[in-house]
């Protein structure tokens, strides 16, 4: 079943999306598991994040609704991703179902869709 962009779904996944708010500016913010891995990597992530935080005091801080969708991949793994939802008002609930439609799409030499 090929769209008319080109695009052919490959695959899709259902999980489930929670729904919150996030401070604008402190989004790009990750632990990673390097950062626990000792005291001294705990320090500089700590350092990170109160730097972060700093920099908010000075600045108005905008807030927006994102949903962060989970599932389980076709090999097992689990991912995890967030959707800016932008300034909407909050919804009823805070959990809902998601559903994930992967589509690939393959050019030819012509630029034309390869897939069929």
């Amino acid at each position: 079943m090929e769209n008319d962009e080109g695009f052919e779904p490959i695959a899709t996944f259902n999980g489930t999306a929670k729904i919150g708010q996030v401070m604008g500016g402190i989004q790009a913010l990750t632990l990673t598991p390097q950062d626990l891995s000792s005291p001294t990597s705990m320090q500089m992530a700590l350092t990170r994040i109160m730097d972060s935080i700093a920099k908010l005091s000075t600045t108005q801080p905008q807030k927006k609704w994102v949903a962060e969708i989970r599932f389980t991949d076709g090999m097992g793994n689990a991912v995890s991703f967030a959707v800016d939802l932008g300034p909407m008002p909050p919804l009823e609930a805070r959990e809902y179902k998601a559903r994930v439609i992967v589509e690939l799409m393959t050019t030819g030499q012509s630029g034309e869709p390869a897939l069929k």
